[in-house]
């Protein structure tokens, strides 16, 4: 029965705190409730939009490589074709 009590007491005494500090601030259970809301929103929106932003210069960089890649295929035989002439021009003594 005592511990019963306790812990009750306990609950009681942490629950009549919170809301003394709320009702030290002016506002009710409902705006503290909404404030605290609405700055996690705006908490994750802000990560998000720095999540977005490092997907979209992965996006860039794939595009950059990409199109290295296809660039090099397409201008491959070109570029071996002009090396081996400059390596046959040079005299060998």
């Amino acid at each position: 029965m005592v511990l019963t009590e306790l812990v009750t007491h306990s609950f009681q005494a942490r629950f009549t705190i919170s809301n003394r500090s709320i009702v030290r601030s002016g506002l009710t259970r409902l705006q503290y409730n909404m404030n605290r809301l609405t700055r996690d929103l705006v908490r994750r929106a802000a990560v998000r939009q720095r999540a977005q932003g490092l997907v979209e210069y992965a996006f860039i960089l794939a595009g950059v490589a990409l199109a290295v890649v296809v660039a090099l295929f397409a201008l491959g035989p070109r570029i071996s074709a002009f090396y081996t002439s400059i390596g046959t021009s040079i005299p060998v003594s």
